[in-house]
């Protein structure tokens, strides 16, 4: 399990098209571009259709999108896609746990800077001082850092704790002298 999390968490199946597997997926959050984690109890989809302003859109700009790509609201598709994207343009951070055969924590934000660096050791830092059913045991958990400008690399939560910003974006863990 991602993150050291018993198997009574609540999690829900999804269809990773990359993979073409099936994923289960456990715990979801949004940052704001404020930095304000926020948990997402369901799908981050749905999340940004309750509050479009948040956001930075309308629901009837959202229905019209999904028509445009011939989608059922909601559905995790192309016109989910670009509602994500969006958003992680205007400085959203979007964060889910995955488990299956491969268990891993997806971190994606728009482009890596000071303050995404910032926000992910915060993030970080909160799932491993989480207590109860959906505490974060393992320090090892894999993360795997993407931005929407194609740079990513993988570091576990402890890592993730002590990452560092490196211009001109690169992502670059701590070390020790």
């Amino acid at each position: 399990m991602c993150g050291g999390r018993g198997k009574s968490s609540p999690a829900a199946a999804s269809f990773s098209p990359k993979k073409g597997t099936l994923m289960a997926h456990g715990l979801g959050f949004f940052i704001s571009p404020r930095g304000r984690i926020i948990d997402v109890p369901q799908r981050h989809i749905t999340t940004i259709i309750e509050q479009p302003e948040r956001f930075g859109w309308t629901r009837p700009r959202i229905e019209e999108l999904y028509r445009r790509h011939g989608e059922p609201l909601g559905i995790e598709a192309k016109a989910r896609e670009e509602i994500i994207l969006a958003a992680l343009e205007l400085g959203w951070i979007r964060i889910r746990e995955y488990f299956g055969r491969e268990s891993y924590w997806a971190f994606q934000f728009g482009q890596w800077s000071p303050q995404v660096a910032q926000y992910a050791r915060r993030w970080a830092k909160a799932m491993l001082a989480r207590e109860g059913a959906d505490a974060v045991t393992d320090p090892h958990a894999e993360v795997r850092l993407r931005g929407s400008d194609g740079k990513a690399t993988n570091v576990t939560l402890s890592e993730l704790v002590k990452l560092k910003y490196d211009p001109p974006g690169a992502i670059r863990r701590q070390t020790r002298s």
